[in-house]
């Protein structure tokens, strides 16, 4: 008689299914679990699907990595990540996982991961001399960690090296092989990173459902000094420690997902870090609060019972610089010491219910550090503008990561901003190669923001070019069984060609653009602009290079000229 399966099985299986149809359908159940899973086991870094995503490395000869992901600081990085304003000490974290549908653990999995980090971990080896082992996209991967460690090391980083490694196992006991094979794999990680933290997890069927049922707390207490209320919020002197407090989990690590909605990422040794961390340093008679600006939480309900607030869903958009600080002033102390500090930080509560004077607040609560432009993308009206025209249209635009996606759309549907800005680029701003190596540009440079982002531009324009981009990028996955680097090297030239073809001209403006229909892109028009593409870009190499330089966009340009003209 068969083994029945664990109810931890059975409830997994059909709630990665039912996120599957929900999500994505067309996706292989496969496939979905490794999207799903890297989801799930990164769920405080608060990442768009998008990034998620680009990820996901999968293909043969991986060396047993379905994902990896990189962090400084705890915020991702990419290519084109700015890595001078990390500051000294950076923490440097390199997320590793292995997503499979059987229901057991392999020890031959655990060492390909030993495998993979005696090779690629080490520094004194080229990743290219592994291209007969391993797969571009995991030399790729293996390649920005180095690019990004080295990049550091003038700043002294700590390194973390965390392996997961998920199944719909059982609970039944580990074997002794393979804890083994997971002290081994520590003890090679560190032989190459003597002073790094590295940590294997081996996830089962009811591993994975407890990390799902147990989601981030939405409710926190907040315990006050004193608290004065006013028109929909309270005005609190609050203690180091109880802020401190405010900021962890129920394992007492520092949360991130708290921030979701602050305008800013960390932004390093800046002089005003700087003198936040002396002053906490160096406390004496001054008080905290006489000498910074404070935090902001906003938030959709608050309680006040004897000056313990309880606060839901709290999200913090002012004041992520100050929270930073007193969270590593505090790290490795214990809760006597973190009780015992006499100082407070000044907290603003406000209830807020509507979008609109959330990002008032958002924008006007922002002015102790600089800000940069891109930040402050999401809260421009005009991008709120090009929410509402999607929304009408079927498709969910994450001016705020995961917002759509915290509340269950399908994820062929969501479109993140950066998404829309290489789309645009690419469909009616001539710049395929700026969508693909430089996407970040646009949303950084105001000159260049403000020519993408414009009530010129027909609101239908954005539309249809995150529609063709989309559709684009769907086919290639389910049609054309490319690999992910391909898909992300060529996802928006194809996106192009397949304007030129339906408009039967080059160059297409914004204005052009919005006069095309979704019914005019169809997986015929979009096969021959892919054949159209690929052919230039396999003349140039067929590569990261050939993607990210210019050469590729004036050849198609020239070749699609004379097409035209021979009709």
């Amino acid at each position: 008689m068969a083994r029945q399966p664990h109810n931890s099985q059975t409830i997994l299986r059909e709630y990665v299914e039912q996120q599957r149809q929900e999500r994505d359908p067309d996706s292989d159940f496969n496939d979905f679990f490794e999207f799903f899973t890297a989801q799930l086991l990164l769920r405080d870094h608060s990442l768009s699907e998008d990034e998620i995503s680009e990820g996901i490395l999968g293909g043969g000869s991986d060396g047993g990595i379905d994902s990896m992901y990189i962090f400084v600081d705890e915020v991702l990085v990419a290519e084109d990540t700015d890595l001078t304003i990390a500051k000294t000490g950076s923490r440097v974290r390199v997320e590793i996982i292995q997503s499979k549908t059987e229901r057991t653990f392999s020890e031959d999995a655990i060492n390909r991961w030993k495998a993979v980090t005696e090779s690629l971990f080490s520094l004194n080896v080229g990743v290219d001399d592994f291209s007969d082992v391993y797969n571009d996209d995991v030399r790729a991967a293996f390649q920005l960690f180095r690019n990004t460690y080295r990049a550091l090391l003038r700043k002294a980083p700590t390194l973390h090296i965390s392996y997961h490694y998920a199944t719909f196992r059982p609970p039944n006991p580990i074997s002794a092989g393979i804890n083994g094979r997971i002290r081994a794999l520590s003890a090679s990680a560190r032989e190459r990173f003597p002073d790094a933290s590295v940590d294997v997890e081996l996830l089962g069927a009811a591993d994975l459902w407890d990390r799902i049922i147990h989601q981030p707390r939405h409710v926190r207490t907040l315990a006050t000094e004193r608290a004065s209320s006013g028109r929909n919020g309270y005005i609190c002197l609050v203690s180091l420690g109880q802020i401190d407090a405010f900021l962890r989990d129920e394992n007492g690590v520092a949360t991130h997902n708290i921030f979701d909605e602050n305008v800013r990422d960390w932004q390093g040794l800046t002089a005003v870090n700087a003198k936040i961390a002396e002053e906490l340093e160096e406390g004496g008679d001054r008080d905290f609060w006489w000498l910074n600006n404070g935090v902001t939480i906003i938030c959709t309900e608050y309680r006040n019972d004897d000056n313990n607030l309880t606060v839901t869903n709290p999200q913090i958009v002012n004041g992520l610089q100050t929270c930073k600080e007193i969270s590593q002033h505090f790290d490795g102390l214990s809760a006597e010491d973190r009780a015992s500090d006499p100082r407070f930080v000044l907290v603003k509560v406000i209830r807020i219910a509507d979008e609109d004077t959330r990002d008032r607040v958002i924008r006007a609560t922002n002015s102790q550090n600089p800000v940069s432009v891109a930040m402050l993308r999401a809260t421009d009206p005009f991008q709120r503008t090009i929410e509402h025209y999607l929304l009408a249209r079927d498709f969910y635009y994450e001016r705020r990561k995961n917002f759509y996606a915290n509340r269950g759309r399908p994820s062929s549907k969501i479109v993140s901003l950066t998404f829309m800005a290489q789309s645009a680029l690419a469909m009616f701003s001539f710049k395929p190669d700026d969508a693909r190596a430089r996407p970040s540009n646009p949303l950084k440079r105001d000159t260049e923001y403000r020519a993408l982002f414009n009530h010129d531009v027909p609101l239908n324009a954005y539309f249809m070019a995150v529609y063709v981009c989309r559709f684009v990028e769907l086919y290639m996955k389910r049609h054309l069984a490319l690999d992910a680097k391909e898909i992300n090297n060529l996802r928006f030239y194809v996106g192009m060609v397949t304007g030129w073809l339906v408009s039967e001209r080059c160059e297409i403006d914004a204005a052009a653009t919005g006069q095309l229909e979704t019914d005019d892109i169809t997986g015929e028009i979009v096969q021959q602009a892919y054949d159209f593409v690929r052919a230039s870009y396999q003349r140039l190499g067929g590569d990261d290079d050939a993607a990210r330089g210019s050469l590729l966009k004036a050849r198609l340009q020239r070749r699609m000229k004379r097409d035209l003209a021979a009709r």
